[in-house]
């Protein structure tokens, strides 16, 4: 039983499954392949990750183009890695066409290959090398909200990590996993209140200041700090009913 978080999940599903009943899928339409990876898409976009294997495997990969080819080792390597294949999610980024392909990559898929090669990394339980991935990533976007979305799964990932392997964060060789791991000890070691965990976090922002996250803090340290992103605007709700219906 799949569960499905939103109304567009429902939808992109919905729509991938009218593609594969309705769509003329036979080899003699050239087209048929093309209309197969769509609907592998629309299953990925609602994190239908069984129907998306399941659909990429209908798909004869040496009639895709390259473009389409890169999308397909994509959208397969990452369902197979949160299917728990890691080990055929590897064999895929492996596979000769798309090594070849990935030299001429340009910056849109080099992050996106960043993003699966740090999953596949952190599955197949090497964590460094899953945090040095996420932080290369991170260095290379440009807007706020993408950069506090790679903290916040960095934050994640450090939640999961038992105390002493954080302790490690003192002599790590890596300074920027070593402020990361400073900054998950220290909070782990007080686990206070908010307004304890503020100060915690400021007394090592002093420490790390050029650290990536003592410039943008995770979304769970921001909203502990009191310190949200404002909002763009703001919307003003008004009575419009009964007494207190006012006119337009």
């Amino acid at each position: 039983m799949i569960s499905l978080s939103t109304e567009a999940d429902v939808s992109a599903r919905e729509q991938a499954f009218i593609i594969l009943q309705t769509g003329d899928l036979s080899a003699e339409n050239p087209e048929a392949e093309t209309l197969k990876l769509k609907a592998a898409n629309l299953f990925a976009r609602a994190n239908d990750h069984q129907n998306t294997v399941d659909t990429l495997y209908l798909i004869d990969s040496d009639k895709l183009s390259d473009n389409q080819f890169v999308d397909y080792i994509f959208l397969l390597s990452d369902a197979q890695i949160a299917l728990l294949g890691a080990e055929t999610a590897k064999q895929q980024l492996n596979h000769p066409r798309f090594v070849f392909l990935s030299d001429g990559f340009k910056k849109s898929n080099k992050l996106r290959l960043l993003e699966v090669q740090s999953k596949l990394d952190f599955a197949q339980g090497d964590h460094y090398r899953g945090f040095q991935t996420l932080i290369e990533l991170g260095r290379g976007l440009k807007r706020k909200a993408d950069i506090r979305d790679i903290h916040d799964k960095i934050w994640k990932r450090i939640s999961y990590l038992p105390y002493s392997q954080l302790a490690e964060g003192t002599n790590h060789d890596n300074t920027t996993i070593a402020g990361w791991f400073q900054l998950g000890e220290a909070l782990r070691h007080q686990q206070g209140s908010s307004k304890l965990n503020e100060d915690i976090y400021n007394q090592w922002k002093q420490r790390w200041k050029s650290h990536p996250a003592a410039k943008i803090a995770p979304t769970v340290i921001s909203q502990s700090n009191g310190r949200q992103d404002s909002p763009n605007q703001l919307a003003l709700l008004l009575p419009l009913q009964d007494e207190y219906k006012i006119p337009s």
